[in-house]
């Protein structure tokens, strides 16, 4: 099975300045955080997409 690369998320903004981050755990229970947003520094919907794991490190060199 292949795994996932990347994560996708629909955020409705306040601008409130908090940021945003995820915390998954792979196959063997071994927790990732992965951020996410630094600052929400909008109002109303956006789509949030990052990339993580192996997929990542690849789209870095």
């Amino acid at each position: 099975m292949e795994s996932a690369g990347a994560i996708k998320l629909a955020v409705h903004g306040d601008a409130s300045g908090h940021r945003i981050f995820c915390v998954l755990a792979d196959a063997s229970g071994e927790r990732h955080d992965l951020p996410i947003c630094k600052r929400i520094d909008w109002k109303g919907w956006k789509v949030l997409h990052r990339e993580h794991g192996e997929k990542r490190k690849e789209n870095k060199r």
